[in-house]
């Protein structure tokens, strides 16, 4: 029989980037963290010179953003 393995003794990866370190490369949707409304999606678009966040309706909005991170990729369906 297999041993069971803890979820805390698996082992974290922190895949969350401070804003302070940089800000995402390409426009599209990311996992945020904003100091009012806590971990939620939202778009990035980089212009030229300038940044945004958007929402869930892709209105411009006032984040606070501090971290950010990639989406992850969806799940595979499983062929039955």
């Amino acid at each position: 029989m297999s041993e069971l393995i803890r979820r805390e003794d698996l082992p974290t990866v922190d895949l969350w980037h401070s804003v302070e370190d940089g800000l995402p490369d390409k426009n599209g949707r990311y996992l945020v963290f904003d100091t009012e409304n806590g971990v939620q999606s939202a778009l990035y678009v980089k212009q030229r010179k300038t940044s945004e966040w958007t929402d869930e309706l892709e209105e411009w909005c006032d984040f606070d953003v501090t971290h950010w991170m990639p989406l992850p990729e969806p799940p595979k369906e499983e062929n039955k």
